[in-house]
């Protein structure tokens, strides 16, 4: 995970890796405004995929993803 962020940002791409379920999800969309979500599936409190739905649902801007197991 932590490779895959590094090689994006030095492409000049800006990077947010979430990897804690506990994190304000839509906060760190707002502030961080990331080109890309890179996130695990399974975490241990929660799960990738309903984190996305919650996502989808709010008014954030959509952004591309990629979901890690």
């Amino acid at each position: 995970r932590m490779l895959l962020k590094t090689l994006l940002e030095l492409d000049q791409h800006r990077v947010t890796v979430l990897a804690d379920p506990s994190q304000d999800i839509q906060k760190i969309m707002l502030d961080a405004r990331p080109d890309i979500l890179i996130m695990d599936v399974n975490l241990r409190h929660s799960n990738g995929i309903e984190i996305l739905k919650s996502i989808r649902a709010s008014q954030l801007p959509w952004k591309p993803y990629i979901l890690m197991t």
